[in-house]
């Protein structure tokens, strides 16, 4: 039997973990940059999802026209107000 063999089966693991390594790397990178162009296109539509929702709810508001209480605190029972119906 030969001495030595062990040394010969180490450096090819270490050659094989290298190239595992290298091409998991590529690999990971690929997968992961796909992942990151599809999260992004999604959040994008997402973005344009809410502000054409937002533009909807906006368009469709009726109370969105003026306040009738900006004039500040008006006392119903003042001036020419019939408060009694059997009057």
């Amino acid at each position: 039997m030969e001495q030595g063999g062990g040394m010969k089966t180490f450096l090819v693991a270490i050659v094989a973990l290298a190239i595992g390594a290298t091409g998991g790397y590529y690999y990971g990178n690929g997968v992961g940059l796909e992942a990151g162009i599809k999260q992004g296109t999604e959040k994008a539509a997402m973005e344009a999802t809410a502000a054409a929702q937002e533009a909807a709810v906006d368009a469709v508001n009726p109370f969105a026209g003026d306040n009738v209480l900006e004039d500040g605190y008006q006392n119903p029972f003042d001036g020419d107000v019939k408060t009694n119906p059997f009057e």
